[in-house]
């Protein structure tokens, strides 16, 4: 089977078994492709590739050439996710030796750290409820804690 011929298979079984939204599935199709056409510019046709030549190592070129697009860490995991998806879907039907969606390693991000309130803020917070009325003396209390 080749490689253009997994990614529909995988895509169908997206729509059809697991009931994607359409959005979702442009989302896996759009990203698959992606994959599609960094072979297809290294000289390596998908719609002639055996689905079963695709290795771990050559997910991480493509990781990498990700990276070197200047795409951001979260799209390019996003990107991976996908691609990591049918090579579990392949190996689950039976498609390819072993599962190599285990080996593929996604990209580390850190979240923002949050922003903090100045002191000001602060107090104007701390002076906001009503301490004349049951539920600001509650609020009060659980905004000091």
């Amino acid at each position: 089977m080749t490689l253009d011929e997994a990614v529909e298979l995988y895509l169908n079984h997206l729509k059809l078994e697991r009931g994607l939204s359409r959005n979702t599935l442009l989302a896996y199709s759009r990203d698959l492709h992606r994959f599609q056409s960094f072979l297809a510019d290294r000289g390596q046709d998908p719609a002639r590739l055996p689905a079963s030549t695709v290795d771990a190592a050559l997910v991480q070129v493509f990781g990498q050439a990700l990276a070197e697009e200047g795409l951001a860490a979260r799209s390019q995991a996003r990107v991976l996710v996908g691609l990591r998806g049918l090579l579990r879907y392949l190996r689950g039907e039976n498609m390819v030796p072993v599962d190599l969606g285990s080996e593929v390693e996604l990209p580390r991000f850190q979240s923002p750290l949050p922003e903090v309130l100045e002191l000001d803020q602060v107090e104007a917070l701390l002076r906001a409820p009503d301490l004349t009325r049951p539920r600001g003396l509650r609020d009060a209390a659980m905004l000091e804690l």
